[in-house]
């Protein structure tokens, strides 16, 4: 199927572009015309760009240094992140201060300092890779979590503060389906309350159909996907509303 839109022109920077989700959108970018560079801190697989680590200062300024020669960066996509399941009790300080600062901490200063290649473009997108972690609790460890909800807050304001910039902000929330622990996790409750035998004397739907019901997806509508979803990614243009640049003027802090 031809797409109705292209990205020919473009240039675009994938974090953690090397595998999974990040290489999916690289390929979908790649296939729309845009010129894609990745960075990865195990090296780029063959790929155009930076063999980085993004919680590194000396590293992100070889990251800018590396934009500065396009002197336009069209799309960001913050996809590089990483978790270790534990109960909190488990973790130790320089795990904790590792996970947020992966997660959190690395995409805003990155965003921070790819900021002048941004406006430069005139009509560009910053794209954050989250999590459900970050919109329900879970079982995946608390500061994942954490950081991830931060950085769908970050994503929020920044929207706000880069308007007049024309730059636009938004995330991606990929999960996955209600399947095992996560099926139980969420469903657990919502399936005794209905199956209590008290509502299923007044007529209530049956246990079976009430685990029917109750099954959905975490990702809906943004499941990520080697297709749609990355397409999703790699077009979002988060246009500022006149009444959001209005905003943006009126609240966001002097460059």
């Amino acid at each position: 199927m031809t797409s109705i839109w292209r990205l020919d022109g473009r240039n675009a920077l994938v974090t953690g572009g090397t595998r999974g989700i990040g290489r999916a959108i690289v390929e979908e970018l790649e296939a729309l015309g845009a010129r894609v560079a990745v960075v990865a801190r195990g090296g780029t697989d063959g790929l155009a760009g930076v063999t980085a680590d993004v919680t590194s200062v000396e590293d992100r300024a070889r990251i800018v240094a590396f934009v500065r020669e396009w002197g336009a960066l069209h799309l960001l996509v913050h996809n590089a992140g990483g978790n270790v399941r534990s109960p909190l009790v488990g973790y130790d300080d320089a795990t904790i201060e590792r996970m947020i600062a992966l997660n959190l901490t690395a995409p805003l200063l990155l965003s921070r300092d790819l900021h002048p290649f941004l406006r430069a473009a005139g009509d560009a997108s910053v794209v954050h890779v989250g999590s459900v972690a970050g919109h329900l609790a879970l079982p995946t460890g608390v500061a994942y979590g954490a950081a991830k909800a931060g950085l769908a807050q970050a994503s929020r304001t920044l929207a706000l503060e880069w308007a007049r910039d024309g730059i636009g902000s938004t995330r991606s929330r990929p999960g996955t389906r209600a399947r095992h622990w996560s099926s139980r996790c969420c469903r657990g409750p919502r399936r005794s309350r209905r199956s209590s035998p008290a509502r299923r004397s007044a007529g209530s739907p049956s246990r079976a159909r009430s685990r029917r019901r109750s099954r959905f997806s975490f990702s809906r509508p943004r499941r990520t996907s080697r297709g749609s979803a990355s397409l999703w990614m790699a077009g979002c243009r988060s246009r500022a509303s006149p009444r959001s640049r209005a905003n943006a003027d009126r609240l966001a802090p002097p460059h």
